[in-house]
């Protein structure tokens, strides 16, 4: 269906008609000018006839107060006054977008729960807090700055998407995964950690305080400066990833292996542990 005087008339009555006559006149008016406008900008401004003819008493759209603003500017004030509103609602937007941006800075007391996250480094740059996390895929998602405070994981992936400056703060993981993802300053304190594999996700100045793990073996994930603190681990391994500068203070390991894993400056004090086999990894400074 499209619309003509006609059907305009039955629809909406003569009201609605004499907008329909308006338009058809003020067409037969414009010059050439305009028309080259339309065709070049998409607008152009009225005369100051086809303004009276639109504005004016015998008109539908009839509004003196309209009529008088705007048969005092001339062509270039319009024009003018045009940018300057179409720059207030860009700013207004722009205000609005700062404003929802503000309102999720963090994540809180909302649990997630099948979640996948793809490309959603924003979203994950966020703060988690009190926000407890279950069945969800994190695939090529960097975050910066988004701490994970008292929201345990379970059953998490997270695959190709590097972490920084990310603590985990009594947040337990377990049945979790990091793959692919390299991590930097993220601290893991008082977060136990059951079943939670790292395999090619390198680790830098992130130290483990406080936070027991079994069953999380690293592998193919060299380490520096990244301290084990009062941290026990139980049927564990380290595999093909060298590490240095991460001492082990107060942290024994039970059932764990260091395998094709060479290291230098990483001293263990007071964290003997028991069931501990080395395999061609030699040791330097430890």
């Amino acid at each position: 269906m499209y619309f003509t005087k006609q059907n305009v008339t039955e629809l909406g009555g003569e009201y609605e008609r004499r907008k329909v006559e308006l338009f058809e006149i003020l067409t037969k008016t414009l010059t050439r000018k305009q028309m080259a406008e339309f065709n070049t900008t998409g607008f152009s401004v009225l005369t100051p006839e086809q303004i009276h003819l639109v504005y004016g008493e015998e008109s539908p759209f009839n509004n003196s107060e309209a009529l008088q603003r705007f048969s005092q500017m001339d062509e270039w004030t319009v024009r003018k006054a045009m940018l300057q509103n179409i720059r207030d609602l860009a700013k207004k937007g722009q205000e609005h977008t700062d404003m929802g941006m503000r309102k999720k800075r963090s994540i809180l007391l909302s649990p997630i729960v099948n979640g996948v996250f793809i490309n959603a480094a924003a979203e994950l740059s966020t703060p988690l807090i009190l926000s407890p996390v279950l069945f969800a895929l994190v695939l090529f998602s960097p975050a910066i700055f988004g701490p994970v405070i008292l929201s345990p994981w379970i059953f998490v992936a997270v695959i190709l998407s590097p972490r920084i400056m990310c603590p985990v703060i009594v947040a337990p993981v377990s049945l979790s995964a990091v793959v692919l993802s390299p991590i930097c300053m993220n601290p893991l304190v008082l977060s136990p950690g059951a079943m939670v594999p790292f395999i090619l996700s390198p680790l830098v100045l992130s130290p483990n305080i406080l936070s027991p793990s079994v069953l999380s073996p690293v592998i193919l994930s060299p380490f520096a400066l990244s301290a084990n603190i009062f941290n026990p681990t139980a049927v564990t391994a380290i595999v093909l990833s060298p590490f240095v500068l991460a001492p082990s203070i107060c942290s024994p390991s039970y059932v764990a292996a260091l395998i094709l894993s060479p290291h230098a400056f990483a001293p263990l004090i007071n964290s003997t542990g028991k069931a501990v086999t080395l395999v061609l990894s030699p040791s330097a400074f430890s």
